[in-house]
Order: C-alpha cells, then sequence, then structure tokens
C-alpha cells in the first residue's frame, strides 16, 4: 500500500515500518495536514491518493487521520454505527434471542396500553428495532485506561475490532509521548500489522522502525 502526492517526488511505501512525514515549513504543514483532513472528511478533493496493490482507494473510506490527544473520537460515528450492527448480532443470537422477543413485545404491550389510555387518535411503529434501544440509552464506549499511550492503542484497538481502515494518521505525537512511549506504540502497530503514518512538523531524532520522509524548509526532500 502506498500513499503519494503529485507534489512529492517520494512515494510513501508501507512495508511494515512506521512512516514519519516531517515537513519543516510551516505554512506548507498546515496547507498539506488541512488538505489530507478534508480529503479524508470527504469535505474536499486533494492531491493525496492511496493505493493498495496498485488499486486506489478513497482515503474517506480508509484513512482515519488523529490530531486531537485531548478528544479522542472514540464515539466517532461510523465506529458506533458497527458497534450497534454487532450488538444487534448479539441481541439475536442463541443467548439472547427469547429475552430480545420478549422485550419487543413488552414494549409494544406497554405503549399499547398507554395510547389507549390517552384516548387520543394515534398510531405508532410496533416493529420494535433493537438498535432504537441502544440510541435512546446512548450507549458509548469509555476509556479504561488513562495514560495517552494506553488510550491511543485501546483506540486503535476499538477501530481494528469493529471497523479496520488501511491506515492511520497521528499528528506529532513526538510532543506529546516520550521516546520510550513511542517505541512502544510503535511495537504494538508493527505486532498487528498496522499501516501507520505519523506527520510532524519537524525533524526529531529517527528512532527504530521509522522511515523518514523529510521536506525541508527549501521543499527539498530527503528520506532515510
Amino acid at each position: 500500500m502506498k500513499l503519494v502526492n503529485a507534489n512529492f517526488e517520494n512515494q510513501i511505501i508501507f512495508n511494515g515500518n512506521i512512516k514519519v512525514l516531517a515537513i519543516e515549513n510551516q505554512i506548507n504543514f498546515y496547507k498539506l495536514c488541512s488538505m489530507l483532513r478534508e480529503q479524508i472528511d470527504g469535505s474536499s478533493e486533494g492531491d493525496f491518493v492511496l493505493s493498495d496493490n496498485a488499486v486506489e482507494v478513497p482515503l474517506e473510506k480508509n484513512a482515519i487521520f488523529f490530531y486531537d490527544y485531548f478528544n479522542f473520537p472514540i464515539n466517532d460515528k461510523k465506529l458506533i454505527n458497527q458497534l450497534y450492527i454487532k450488538l444487534k448480532n448479539i441481541a439475536f443470537d442463541e443467548d439472547c434471542s427469547m429475552e430480545t422477543n420478549q422485550l419487543n413485545m413488552d414494549i409494544a404491550k406497554y405503549i399499547s396500553k398507554i395510547i389507549s389510555l390517552s384516548e387520543l387518535p394515534l398510531e405508532y411503529n410496533d416493529e420494535v428495532d433493537v438498535v432504537s434501544f441502544f440510541k435512546f440509552l446512548d450507549i458509548k464506549f469509555v476509556f479504561e485506561e488513562t495514560t495517552l499511550l494506553s488510550k491511543m492503542i485501546e483506540f486503535l484497538n476499538f477501530f481494528e475490532l469493529l471497523c479496520p481502515h488501511k491506515l492511520y494518521i497521528f499528528l506529532n505525537i513526538k510532543n506529546y509521548l516520550s521516546n520510550d512511549d513511542v517505541l512502544e506504540f510503535y511495537k504494538f502497530c508493527k505486532y498487528n500489522g498496522l499501516n501507520v503514518l505519523i506527520i510532524e512538523n519537524e525533524y526529531k531524532t529517527k528512532l527504530e522502525n521509522e522511515d523518514i520522509l523529510l521536506i525541508d524548509n527549501d521543499f527539498c526532500e530527503l528520506t532515510f
């Protein structure tokens, strides 16, 4: 799998190592990050192209761009939708199906009684969808971990369990994690076969398992 940009001389090819894109020019850094975020959000087109086995795949369906380490999007809409699908399957498996059906009948009976007592001309949908219960109860993820490293790993576990993506992009993680924690994060990603791109606004010391593409202030590209 690879990520290319029409303005880059080098391609970012994912081959097991963690890819680091360091952009030293501040204006260029902001421009490229904004473009990439908007492409992944699906709000605009841009110059980044993601391909898998020489076949282009849409960024908005295959990549996650994470940049706010104080507000993890663990209840992202795509993630929650997949969670509800998983819970619905559990609700109708052999261990829970009888209780689910009984609950649906009890609710329909209860609503029918309330409408009858209201003495008003009302109607309702008696086909109860268990997913509507999940939404009504606001079932969502919570972090069990407290450290940033643990939250990042748990965040990736949520996505890999319910809606795996081809590429996970993190912004400036070296500003928030120690080198030891960064290496631990890399170890987790490599062990689980995740394609990870780290975007930094400056070049820092190269760490183990990193492949670096540096775009310096003169827009020259260096790889090491």
